[in-house]
């Protein structure tokens, strides 16, 4: 036996409320002998008739009210499980799950919401703070709807879109010698154990470490797990630290006796969005939402 159509049920469902094959098909929007035809290859299908009918007349058969309670009940989950899907649809585009990471997500959170507030008035925005190998997990696990990273990073399979490039700014105590030298900084001149270094899993140090063209681990190195315990000894004379111009335009580094060299190299890092390529908001996260990020 041929499958059963949950169209064929409805047309079943609404003949046996009207019993009118003319008054049903207006009901369902078809023409009659559509729906004529329906019922008929339903009754074929069951091995039973479904209706008396005659030039007169439509009646619902024995057979038929003994199927009509559960065809209803069939009928009202189809549409149940549509009105869910619809509620489902419309949470997924009344929400965004942002990541970012540790050295973007303090400096950016506030004009991200004041952004979202004002140009997606109905988009309830979501915050998680992440490593960028546990940001990338989270996005390919589906915790995480966007994220924000800065590159080089393992997203060969994800969607991405540019944001901007931020500058990476060498500071220093103000009783630093650095900080009253009169000619630009070489980065290749400094030594690991002259700078502050964030902890190994943080991008930061790796562009760092990049910009300073040292390579391997930094055994002798001061390392902290945040920016904020970054800038605080280097204010203190504990060393020099490269921070992002993101942070510095945010006040990281205001009152505090800490000043910016001028350096020879000028480095940056990538600053992207990215979500998985199956995502279905991925147009709008790397079009209209991405484009209000670039703008920040």
């Amino acid at each position: 036996m041929s499958s059963i159509t949950l169209r064929q049920l409805e047309y079943f469902c609404v003949l046996a409320e009207t019993l009118s094959f003319r008054t049903a098909a207006d009901q369902c929007a078809v023409s009659q002998p559509t729906l004529t035809s329906a019922i008929q290859v339903l009754e074929q299908q069951l091995g039973i008739a479904l209706f008396e009918r005659d030039r007169r007349s439509v009646l619902l058969t024995p057979e038929g009210r003994a199927l009509l309670a559960q065809s209803k009940q069939i009928v009202q989950l189809s549409q149940d499980l549509a009105t869910k899907a619809m509620s489902a649809a419309q949470v997924g585009r009344s929400q965004v799950v942002i990541g970012a990471i540790p050295t973007i997500a303090p400096f950016w959170v506030e004009s991200v919401l004041a952004v979202s507030a004002q140009k997606f008035a109905d988009l309830r925005i979501q915050f998680q703070e992440l490593q960028t190998h546990q940001l990338i997990q989270a996005l390919r696990e589906g915790r995480v709807d966007i994220g924000l990273l800065a590159l080089p990073a393992d997203i060969e399979e994800l969607a991405q879109r540019q944001l901007r490039a931020d500058r990476l700014k060498l500071v220093v105590s103000r009783q630093s010698a650095m900080a009253s030298s009169a000619t630009a900084v070489s980065l290749s001149t400094l030594q690991a154990n002259e700078m502050v270094w964030l902890e190994e899993g943080h991008c930061l140090r790796d562009h760092g470490i990049a910009a300073c063209s040292l390579e391997g681990a930094l055994p002798e190195a001061l390392s902290v797990n945040s920016l904020l315990t970054m800038v605080r000894l280097v204010a203190s004379g504990y060393g020099a630290a490269l921070l992002p111009q993101l942070a510095i335009d945010a006040g990281l580094i205001d009152n505090l006796p800490i000043t910016e060299v001028e350096t020879r190299e000028q480095p940056t890092r990538d600053l992207v969005a990215i979500c998985r390529q199956t995502h279905p908001n991925k147009r709008f996260l790397l079009g209209e939402f991405a484009d209000a990020l670039a703008a920040l």
